[in-house]
């Protein structure tokens, strides 16, 4: 007869992310800014069951649940960046991310994810804020990064992942608003040959609201 299981689970937990940040600023026109964040890795608690059912719609169903104990949990992560600012008008970073996934236990297996690191660079330009002409107001942005995703294969690290984005901030004329428009193409390459090769290109379009909406204005 056919049989049928169903695993459900209720998961009920926290996270939490210390940051700090530090600014130092050279002359009038240079800044550099430090900042780092830490977020603790633990197991998350959770209700779950295993439901078993034994039959078909001629026979019948006969269907048992039985409570079951399952270990899961979110890893240590560990991230730093520092940025460059000149003049207002060039911004340049790069931030680091470390996530401890092979201490991770899911579904009860402990050797289910690898570690995963990610590094990133990028860059914002505006040619002059106080310009006259629309094109000096722009802000060209690029960046690139390069990953080591946490997922298996086999036992192995399934991929690694690295990808580039080029874009602008377009002012919206009597606004304060930014409409932004980028491209990225990410290449996802298995660490073997007979895993799957993924290339993307994604494009993404957004607006950043600066209004003074709810700004109350008074009068003398």
């Amino acid at each position: 007869m056919p049989l049928t299981t169903l695993t459900g689970m209720e998961i009920t937990s926290y996270k939490l992310d210390f940051g700090a940040q530090y600014t130092q600023q050279f002359g009038k026109k240079h800044a550099a800014t430090l900042g780092v964040v830490f977020s603790p890795g633990h197991n998350l608690g959770n209700d779950a069951y295993v439901q078993t059912q034994l039959g078909n719609q001629n026979t019948g169903y006969t269907t048992t649940q039985k409570d079951t104990i399952l270990t899961m949990g979110i890893p240590m992560t560990l991230g730093a960046g520092v940025t460059y600012v000149y003049d207002d008008r060039l911004t340049v970073g790069a931030d680091v991310m470390f996530q401890k996934w092979n201490s991770v236990t899911f579904m009860n297996d402990p050797d289910a994810f690898c570690n995963k690191v990610k590094v990133a660079l990028g860059a914002e330009y505006i040619p002059n804020m106080m310009g006259r002409s629309y094109l000096s107001h722009i802000k060209y942005r690029l960046g690139a990064y390069y990953s080591k995703p946490y997922y298996k294969i086999d036992g192995v690290r399934a991929a690694n992942e690295y990808g580039v984005t080029a874009g602008f901030g377009l002012p919206l004329p009597r606004s304060r608003s930014v409409l932004s428009v980028s491209a990225q193409y990410v290449r996802t390459q298995g660490t073997e040959s007979k895993f799957l090769n993924e290339n993307t290109l994604r494009l993404c379009i957004g607006v950043t609201f600066n209004e003074r909406w709810f700004w109350k204005r008074k009068v003398e």
